[in-house]
Formats: structure tokens, sequence, C-alpha cells
């Protein structure tokens, strides 16, 4: 129970908590007296000496204090939001006695390309990234005045109060993909960061990942150290930024953001080769045996393990990254009269050593591989491909009859238990052209013929150009 006289307070001069005091030339006055509970706490009030008239915001006959509201405010928390995520707003008004209670607002929002709100609900849902100013409005309310004198009823107004709606949207995460057994510094991307209350947390739905002192850098950037496990599930995960939530208030997330886990990085090597499909075929260029001509031969590929022209390299997706590439050109052998020297293939009977008799092994030499070339390109996180292309010719003959390709292949290893491999293809008809990923054949062309009339047509007219694509088809990682 508590006791006060009004005559020491103000003889005395007593200051309230405020510092307020009541000046001592006051004879007559009101007094307001209130709980912690406000208007809803029932006070038992003992008076000694005096008459009062104590009533709760109503009004009365003669003059009576007239209970109302003070001032609105618009009460957000979360003052943030995320795009497609709700909010829900409050108008809150204070009572003369300290007492605050949502009010009944109309709402209304200045930016609805940022930011929209229930007109009755007070329900934000964030739009695009941004600030947005929100109204609300409570009509019809009462006034809080000190004294209230005749009748007509209590004075209402309507209340007015404005907040922002802050919105914030997350757009990457870096690293990409987030490989296993990896640690470091993620980077996460969007706008509006500088808003968001603390505690800031950052979180994917499945695990394996976790990702620890997150901080605001800037208003567009989030950074943070994160680990993932060595089992870690591979496959898409949802990332999502937290804030807010301390001691019992409310907190915000983002919208999830999709971020990948993957193995180590699975590199693919990428061999392109030409190579004659037989054993020999005859040119139709003669060589002169004592005074007779003979039309030459040419070692073919068949059989030998040789090529005419090849092009490799090493290409890993996931890294973004080529290396060790390798251009090169097969060593090109003719042969005159008597070969071959066993009736049916070229082999060591042929070698007699001799150079420009046009019998037997007649010559030799290698074309260069300096119009080779190659480029790499990533269009997807978990994709590559190599393209690569040149011209050579044969360096025993006199006629212009180049060897042509361009050849490129796309490798996708999205899913790398089962990566896979297509090659656009444009090359002559002749000789066999083939893709091989990892040591697998993914293209393969083989010429329908190999006399010199078809050769001819292919290499010296260049007619009859090969050109196409084939379907994907599940390669070996390494």
């Amino acid at each position: 129970m508590r006791t006060f006289n009004v005559s020491q307070i103000i003889q005395n001069q007593i200051p309230d908590s405020e510092g307020n005091i009541i000046p001592a030339v006051v004879h007559e006055g009101g007094i307001k007296i209130a709980g912690s509970q406000s208007e809803i706490q029932h006070i038992l009030l003992a008076v000694d000496s005096g008459i009062y008239n104590v009533r709760k915001a109503t009004c009365g006959p003669g003059c009576q204090v007239g209970n109302g509201l003070t001032f609105a405010v618009v009460f957000s928390n979360p003052s943030v939001v995320a795009i497609q995520r709700t909010n829900q707003l409050s108008l809150v008004g204070t009572w003369g006695t300290g007492g605050q209670y949502n009010l009944p607002g109309t709402w209304t929002s200045e930016q609805t390309s940022i930011a929209t709100v229930g007109a009755s609900s007070g329900m934000s849902t964030g739009i695009s990234p941004g600030s947005a100013l929100v109204y609300s409005t409570a009509s019809n309310q009462p006034i809080e005045i000190p004294w209230l004198c005749g009748g007509g009823g209590c004075p209402t107004t309507a209340f007015y109060a404005q907040a922002p709606a802050n919105v914030f949207q997350v757009t990457s995460v870096s690293p990409a993909p987030f490989i296993v057994g990896s640690s470091g510094v993620t980077l996460i991307g969007g706008s509006g960061f500088s808003n968001l209350p603390s505690p800031l947390t950052v979180s994917v739905n499945i695990g394996g990942i976790t990702i620890t002192n997150a901080s605001i850098s800037s208003d567009t950037l989030i950074t943070a150290s994160y680990t993932v496990a060595s089992n870690a599930p591979l496959g898409q995960q949802l990332l999502t930024v937290s804030s807010g939530g301390a001691d019992g208030g409310y907190g915000t997330s983002s919208n999830p953001f999709p971020v990948t886990v993957r193995a180590q990085p699975e590199h693919f090597s990428v061999a392109y080769s030409s190579y004659i499909p037989v054993d020999h075929v005859y040119s139709a260029s003669p060589c002169d045996f004592q005074g007779a001509p003979v039309f030459l031969l040419y070692m073919g590929d068949a059989n030998r393990g040789t090529y005419r022209t090849t092009e490799a390299i090493s290409i890993t997706p996931d890294s973004q990254a080529a290396s060790g590439f390798f251009p090169g050109t097969g060593q090109t052998r003719n042969y005159g009269l008597l070969s071959p020297a066993n009736g049916s293939t070229l082999s060591s009977q042929d070698e007699d050593g001799v150079q420009y008799d046009c019998y037997l092994w007649n010559d030799a030499a290698t074309a260069s591989p300096s119009g080779f070339t190659h480029d790499e390109s990533f269009p997807y996180s978990t994709q590559g491909q190599s393209h690569f292309a040149g011209s050579a010719s044969n360096p025993l003959e006199l006629v212009n009859a180049p060897i042509d390709w361009d050849m490129r292949t796309v490798i996708d290893d999205s899913n790398q238990q089962s990566p896979t491999a297509y090659v656009n293809y444009n090359h002559t008809c002749y000789p066999s052209h083939q893709i091989k990923v990892n040591n697998q054949i993914v293209y393969l062309y083989t010429p329908p013929r190999n006399d010199t009339t078809y050769i001819f047509g292919c290499l010296v007219v260049q007619s009859g150009k090969i050109t196409g694509q084939t379907v994907p088809v599940q390669v070996p990682a390494q």
C-alpha cells in the first residue's frame, strides 16, 4: 500500500520520476493514478479529506479528466522484409497513462513497386529491394486532455504515423559450387543488407555446410566463413540469411537461394585426331623410276596408332580452367616401286633407307601444326567447351590438299556420377576424324572410300564437308 500527501508534495516541491514539480501557487487540479499495467490494472483508492471524481477515458457532466491518446507510431519488428516474404506491421497508440495498444488503422504504401501493405491487415510484402514509406491512419480516436468541462462528449481525432518498409534480397553466393572437404570465405551478394538487425546468421536447409561469423560488409555484400564436410550431401541446397530474433524479438529470413555441393572437380581430357583408316592409299602424283612413272603410295594409320593431325587439352568445368594444350602431326611416308613388299601391307621389308629412288621407301616429312588453334569457354558452372580448329596438308605433295576441321566438344558434369559430352563437327570428308573424352570415343567419322578419286574430291576440291552435332553420351570422369 502506498500513501502520499498532495499538500506535502506541493509544499516540499517533490519532483516526479521525470523531474516535474507542481508549482506552489497551485491550489486545485486533477491527479491520475496508474499502475504498471495501465488501464487494465485495478487500483483500490482511498481518499481522505477530499472529493475526487476518478474515471478512465470517459467524460461526464461537470469537469472531468479526458483520458485518451497522446501519439501513435508504426511498429515493425523486424524492420526489414525479404522479397516475397511478409511482415506484420502495427499501429500502436500510447495513452496518457502510458499504456500502449494496437489501433485499427488504414494502411497504404508510398512505393508499391518495393513493398505492398494490406489496407486493413497491415501485412507488408517485399516486392523488390529498397525502402518504401508505409502510412497508417486511425480515425475517431480519443484525445488526452487535462480537463474537460461541460457536456458534448470526449473529443476525438485521427492519428497518423509512418515508417519505412525495408526490403532486402540475396542474389548471388560464391564459391559456386561448394566443394566437399573445402573451407574458406563465402561472399553473399544482394541488396538492402545495411538495414538488417543483429544477430546475423546464414544456414542451409539440408546440412553438411557450416557457415559462421557472418557480417555485413556493405549494403550489397555479406561475408562469412564456411566449411564443407567431407561427407556433405551432393546436390542442391537452399541458403538462407536470417536476421534479428535476439532476446525474444522477432526475426526475418531472406529468400532461399540455391547453392550446389559437389565432389572434388573432375578433369576431362579432350583429344581430336584425323587419321588414314587403312594400311596405305595411293597418290595421283607419280615418281620416276628409271624413266618410268610409278604412282606413289602413302602409309596409313590403321593398326599403327598414329595420326595425321591431333589436338588435345585437359579441361575442368568446375574450376573454369584448362591446361596442357598439345598440337601435333604424324610423319608422312611415301613408297615407290614394289611396295608393299609383302604384297598386302607396308612393313619393315619396305624400309630400304634409300631416299628419292622411287623404289620401296622413297621419302618422309612432317607437316607443321603452327596453324592449329584452340579456345575454351565455360558458359555454366558445370559446363566446359573445347574448340579445336586447324588445317594441314601433305608435306610431300605439291598440290594443296588440306585436311580441315572445326570441332567443338561440350562437356556437362552437372551430374558428377554420369557426366556427358557431345560434339559439333565440321570437317573434310577425308580422312577419318575422331574425338575422345577421357579416352572414350564420343565422335567418329570413317570415310566410305579410300580411293584416289574420292580423296582428290575431299581434299583438293574440298567437296562434301561433313557437318552436324552428336547426341550427348556419358563419359568417364577422372
